[in-house]
Order: structure tokens, then C-alpha cells, then sequence
């Protein structure tokens, strides 16, 4: 099927030497399997666990119907966050936690940023891994386990 998608099964290892710029074409095609196409709604629903698993990681969860009402429930719309979007749209009341959310988005997105920067892994499959919320190697790692 044309349409169906490429799969790099990658170990710690590899993952490490990836990063490192370790990884050869040779052992990547080793590890590729196609895999049927897969919904809009199945990359969506892998985006939204993604960042719910972000706020959960900064105990921030409790937030989070809010954040989907509003349609910040990706990876993407941490860049766009700010002191007064999380107080009047998100219903942020107390400051401290605020500014704390938004020093680990800060973090985040510096990791976000350092992945895109990878020349170990193609723009292309940054590109697929983004769409399933795979937006840092530290993401990437976890998935593979």
C-alpha cells in the first residue's frame, strides 16, 4: 500500500547512537517495518496524550480540560503560553504556579528545540514523529521502552 507508513524499531542503543550521529543507514534499514496508514484521529489522540503526560509530569494536570476547551492540548502550543493566557483563559489564579509552569515550558521547549536540531534523525521522520507528539529525544526514548 502506498499509503502505509515506515516504521524505525530503534533500541536504547540505537536511539543513543542517533543522538550521538552514530547511526548508519545500513542498521536503520535493518530495523524498518511498513505499517498500515493510521487515522488522523489516532495521531491526534497520541499528540493530546502527549501533552496531557507533560502536564501530569509538572503537576499541572488539573488544568487540563481547561487547556482543551481552549485548544492548547498539543506539544506545539507551549511556545504560545503566557503569564496572562494561562490566568484569564486558563484560570491560573495563583502566580507562583504560574511562573513555574511557564519555566518548565521554557525547559521543554529548549528540548523541543535541541530534537529539531538532531542531524542524526532526518527531517522527515521529525517530522512523522512530531504528528504522534514526539517532540524530544527524551519523548523518543520513552516510547521505545
Amino acid at each position: 500500500d502506498p499509503r502505509s507508513h515506515h516504521v524505525i524499531f530503534m533500541n536504547k542503543n540505537n536511539v543513543q547512537a542517533a543522538a550521538a550521529g552514530n547511526y548508519d543507514q545500513q542498521s536503520a534499514s535493518q530495523n524498518v517495518v511498513s505499517l498500515p496508514p493510521q487515522s488522523q484521529s489516532q495521531s491526534q489522540l497520541s499528540v493530546q496524550h502527549r501533552f496531557l503526560t507533560f502536564l501530569q509530569s509538572v503537576n499541572m494536570q488539573q488544568h487540563a480540560e481547561k487547556f482543551r476547551e481552549n485548544e492548547y492540548f498539543d506539544m506545539q502550543s507551549i511556545q504560545f503560553f503566557d503569564d496572562d493566557l494561562l490566568k484569564n483563559e486558563i484560570g491560573i489564579e495563583r502566580v507562583f504556579p504560574r511562573k513555574r509552569f511557564l519555566k518548565q515550558c521554557s525547559e521543554m521547549m529548549k528540548d523541543m528545540e535541541a530534537f529539531k536540531n538532531l542531524d542524526s534523525i532526518s527531517d522527515f521522520w521529525k517530522t512523522r514523529l512530531q504528528r504522534y507528539g514526539v517532540v524530544t529525544l527524551q519523548i523518543l526514548c520513552e516510547e521505545i521502552n
